[in-house]
């Protein structure tokens, strides 16, 4: 079923304004245990889907921003352009198609 739900958010946001979705090798195939996807302004993306009772989150971060690796911190500068753009929405068994269908209703709708 997150497979699914996946196929669904990629064909249903391609074309979303301020939405970029991640290319993927065509010779892998995602667990899509999340699904993550580049928007533009990402606190006012997540500030949307507060409002529409959507849960989202910033699962990807640098490692190196914990005290415990810190040390080890080194330029990556297109690691810290992306970051601030990528951003994971349900995706789960547990998403219906109903779920799915109002979650891309509120990202196409804008924020």
């Amino acid at each position: 079923r997150h497979k699914d739900n996946a196929r669904f958010y990629d064909e249903n946001l391609k074309e979303a304004e301020g939405v970029t979705l991640l290319e993927r090798s065509p010779d892998y195939e995602s667990a899509f245990w999340i699904y993550t996807l580049k928007v533009e302004r990402q606190n006012d993306f997540m500030m949307k889907m507060k409002e529409c009772n959507i849960m989202v989150s910033q699962v990807h971060e640098r490692n190196d921003i914990h005290t415990c690796v810190s040390e080890f911190k080194i330029h990556l500068p297109t690691v810290d352009k992306i970051i601030p753009q990528l951003i994971s929405i349900p995706v789960g068994w547990w998403v219906t198609k109903e779920q799915r269908e109002y979650i891309v209703e509120c990202i196409r709708s804008g924020w």
